[in-house]
């Protein structure tokens, strides 16, 4: 079993390129798996993404340095029609964005069941990577992660 609580200190003491380089190597091994994979009604890339946004506002925040982390897979994953200021905004205010969240989240799991722990392992690591860039992963952070676990 993943010992999450000590893989998050070890990613809050990643120098930046050392996070660079594990998430651009943790997303080659994810993307690379959930775009196999047919399911359907789910899109695993999009899951995952969406995935990625809510650990982003797990602890009820979205941190900038988070967000630019995570913005092109964004970009990709949803078009370009959004900024920083309003992505912010939209989870303060919209409670249907979060409930999406949920959905997706609910969809992520389901998607790594298919997949051997090594790919499950992956993602928890691109997650924290994002997660951990301000040198911090909080509790919430970490419970939210402890869904993909189960």
């Amino acid at each position: 079993m993943l010992e999450l609580k000590k893989l998050c200190k070890e990613f809050e003491n990643l120098s930046t390129v050392e996070r660079t380089a594990c998430l651009a190597d943790c997303s080659l091994r994810v993307l690379g798996k959930l775009t196999t994979l047919d399911i359907p009604g789910v899109d695993p890339v999009g899951s995952l993404v969406s995935f990625i946004l809510g650990a982003t506002v797990a602890d009820g925040e979205l941190d900038e340095k988070e967000y630019l982390l995570i913005y092109p897979a964004l970009v990709h994953t949803f078009g370009a029609d959004f900024d920083f200021a309003s992505v912010k905004e939209s989870f303060k205010k919209d409670k249907d964005g979060r409930k999406m969240v949920k959905q997706y989240t609910q969809n992520l799991v389901e998607v790594l069941s298919l997949v051997d722990d090594s790919v499950v392992t992956d993602v928890i690591m691109l997650c924290l990577c994002v997660l951990s860039v301000d040198g911090k992963v909080t509790l919430k952070e970490r419970n939210y992660l402890k869904k993909l676990l189960k």
